[in-house]
Parts: structure tokens; C-alpha cells; sequence
């Protein structure tokens, strides 16, 4: 769990590490980023290649708040973001205080199936 704690309009967030810290992953032949857990507030979820890290800097990938199963389409990301070179998943609250847990996370190689 993950707490977010200060004062009103001032950013916080947290960075988890792919590998080692400033290592890059390629994760070009998977299809999607997934997240399941629960946010307390709202909290956007987002990627750092090489050159947005080198820059302290992000991607916005998806805003979660309540339980969630996130399913982040890495393809749609492609233009944004090298997905040769992630670097590290950030969690940015956008209201304080929050909370979040990630219960499971993961990437695929397969599509996610439609929901009808």
C-alpha cells in the first residue's frame, strides 16, 4: 500500500522500477499492461521511458479511483512512449490524502477479450 499525504495542489507520487533503478525493459512484443487494486481519491497511473525519465517526466497512461482493473494498451502508447525502453511505472494522487494498493500487475502478449 501506498499512501499519499501533504498539502492540497502539491504532487504527489511514487515510481516503481522495471529493473534496476534506471534500467530499461522492452516490452515491445506484449500487448497490454495490466493493473488490478483499489485507490482511495484518484490516482493517475502513468509510464516513464529512457528519455521521460531522463527528464523526471511521464506519460499519463490511465486515471484509476475505487477498485479497478486497469488494461493499458500498449500499442496505443506507442507514438508516446518507446516501449523498447520503460524505465518505470509512476502513480501520481491527484487529491490528497490517498491511498493505493496494487493486488496484481501485469503484462500480456494476448489482447484482453471484448466486453459485450
Amino acid at each position: 500500500m501506498i499512501q499519499f499525504e501533504g498539502a492540497a495542489g502539491a504532487g504527489c507520487g511514487a515510481v516503481w522500477f522495471l529493473g534496476q533503478p534506471e534500467e530499461a525493459v522492452d516490452v515491445l512484443s506484449f500487448q497490454a499492461l495490466r493493473l488490478v487494486g483499489s485507490a482511495s481519491g484518484t490516482i493517475e497511473l502513468g509510464m516513464a521511458d529512457r528519455l521521460w525519465w531522463s527528464r523526471q517526466d511521464h506519460v499519463s497512461c490511465v486515471t484509476v479511483s475505487g477498485p479497478f482493473e486497469a488494461d493499458i494498451s500498449l500499442a496505443r502508447l506507442i507514438d508516446r512512449v518507446d516501449i523498447r525502453e520503460v524505465v518505470a511505472l509512476t502513480a501520481t494522487a491527484l487529491e490528497l490524502p490517498a491511498e493505493l494498493i496494487i493486488e496484481r500487475a501485469w503484462v500480456e502478449a494476448q489482447p484482453a477479450p471484448r466486453k459485450e
